[in-house]
């Protein structure tokens, strides 16, 4: 049996992550799970929060903004629509993210797409901060 995982964080626009790990944590719906080599084929919604990935006995953290997990026993595939490596992540940064947005949304006419694209992104900032 492989002692490692092929592990993918997938978002619309890239390909966030794409290593091999020895193992996953991630946060089910039903509380967090963990995926190591060889673990039975599965596909799980994710919520909201962090997922912690260990390669060679360091643990790296990624947040999503929910998604869906495909484990096939020897690769995770994770589906998100929203993710960022956690390392690096400040709580200033994503305030300052989340005033920019908001003094953005200001001169959109509400209702609007744009508008709703703002606020879109200033929920999953917002969610983002609750984990920083």
């Amino acid at each position: 049996m492989r002692s490692t995982l092929s592990v993918k964080i997938i978002l619309p626009s890239m390909t966030l992550l794409d290593v091999e790990a020895n193992m996953v944590n991630l946060p089910g719906q039903e509380g967090m799970f963990g995926v190591l080599p060889g673990h039975c084929k599965l596909i799980s919604n994710i919520n909201t929060g962090i997922i912690s990935v260990f390669l060679n006995r360091v643990e790296q953290k990624y947040f999503v903004f929910n998604g869906v997990a495909q484990v096939t026993g020897e690769e995770l595939n994770i589906l998100s629509e929203f993710g960022v490596v956690l390392e690096g992540e400040t709580k200033t940064d994503v305030m300052n993210q989340i005033t920019l947005l908001e003094n953005s949304l200001l001169d959109q006419q509400q209702g609007s797409l744009q508008a709703d694209i703002i606020l879109d992104k200033l929920e999953k900032r917002q969610e983002l901060l609750k984990f920083l």
